[in-house]
C-alpha cells in the first residue's frame, strides 16, 4: 500500500542523506519536496532507527551485580 511506499522512500531519503551525503535540498528537488520536509523525514528516520537500537536488548541491564 501507500505506507509501505513512504516507509520506503523515507529510509531510502536517510540513506542517501547519511551515506551519499546528499544535501538535503539536493534530495528534494529528487524527490520534489521541500528542503524542510526532508529535513523533518531526516529527523523521523533517525530517531525510528534510534529506538529500534535501544529496544533490540531484553531491556534487563547484564552488567548489573
Amino acid at each position: 500500500g501507500r505506507g509501505t511506499i513512504l516507509m520506503e522512500r523515507d529510509a531510502e531519503i536517510l540513506r542517501l542523506w547519511k551515506e551519499e551525503l546528499m544535501t538535503l535540498a539536493a534530495i528534494g528537488r529528487k524527490y520534489g519536496l521541500s528542503r524542510e520536509r526532508v529535513r523533518v523525514i531526516v529527523a523521523k528516520q533517525r530517531a525510528k532507527n534510534v529506538s529500534n537500537i535501544r529496544t533490540s536488548g531484553n531491556g534487563e541491564n547484564n552488567n548489573a551485580d
